[in-house]
């Protein structure tokens, strides 16, 4: 099992994180941390650099990314991993290392089989912060299903290699991740347990408390992943896979127009979806979400 962790300025963070994930004896499943400095200010490649002495048994590796963006790092950390199945996680989040044979089980039984087919799991994500309205949100709150974001999806090696390489002009791994998992139909094995605790602090790349005009700023960046989706794997999209690229565009592009009727008149797209490309053009909606976070999060 390889974790792939991009860290930037995380010095207070990173040590945490990595004890969280090697800290625990998982019997015969080998576990290995490969972490990637962004070119960092503070002392995180050192933090890092010095816990290596602690697991020599190259559980721990570090490399540097001279500043070339998240993606880049994940990119960069992917390809020194080693193990049949990634996972990504943040510099500043704790693995909940109980549920990591409950990610995985599922995959074994799926990458040894003589027709392997495409799958994932999907835990949960549990929120924890100083702030107590976003303290303890568990992401997605519904039993029984888990979330396509981040840290909560665990791939075997046979699909991150079709994911990867992620595209170096979006902001995170995210947005094309769970593009990947829909439009190409890939089985989605829910574990109903949390996989991960996020932490939510004011160093987020995303924050939930930016002004409309950033947050929208940065929406439009991550809109950018269907378009380059659609290029990358047009020839090799099923017809439903095509059809929810196509969906995914025209929410892309009336974010990016500003414009909420036409966003209305879209079919096979759910109320939920259109309410939040809504909060990203309309500027109370934004301020209700934001108002209500702790109420509305992981609905």
């Amino acid at each position: 099992m390889s974790f792939l962790v991009p860290v930037f300025n995380e010095e207070d963070y990173i040590a945490g994180a990595i004890k969280s994930i090697l800290d625990y004896d998982y019997g015969l499943t080998k576990v290995e941390v490969v972490v990637v400095d962004d070119n960092s200010s503070d002392n995180t490649h050192d933090s890092v650099d010095r816990l290596r002495f602690e697991y020599q048994d190259n559980s721990l590796k570090l490399y540097r990314n001279d500043g070339k963006g998240k993606n880049a790092a994940f990119n960069l950390a992917f390809e020194n991993s080693s193990g049949e199945f990634i996972c990504f996680m943040g510099g500043d989040d704790l693995l909940v290392p109980e549920s990591l044979d409950a990610r995985i089980s599922p995959l074994r039984e799926i990458v040894y089989d003589a027709t392997p087919s495409l799958c994932v799991t999907l835990c949960k994500i549990k929120t924890f912060s100083s702030e107590r309205k976003k303290d303890g949100i568990l992401i997605p709150r519904k039993k029984g299903v888990g979330s396509q974001s981040g840290g909560a999806v665990t791939l075997p090696r046979l699909l991150a290699n079709k994911v990867f390489p992620l595209p170096l002009s979006l902001p995170n791994e995210d947005t094309w991740v769970s593009l990947f998992l829909d439009a190409f139909d890939v089985k989605k094995v829910h574990v109903d347990a949390v996989g991960l605790n996020y932490r939510i602090h004011s160093g987020n790349s995303h924050s939930r408390d930016f002004s409309f005009p950033v947050a929208r700023s940065m929406i439009l960046d991550r809109q950018k992943a269907p378009f380059l989706f659609y290029c990358r794997y047009d020839s090799l999209l099923p017809e439903s896979g095509r059809r929810f690229l196509v969906k995914r565009i025209l929410i892309a592009a009336c974010i990016h127009l500003g414009v909420v009727f036409p966003l209305l008149l879209i079919r096979g797209v759910s109320v939920r979806e259109k309410l939040g490309a809504i909060q990203y053009i309309v500027r109370p909606v934004y301020f209700i979400k934001k108002r209500f976070y702790k109420l509305i999060a992981g609905r």
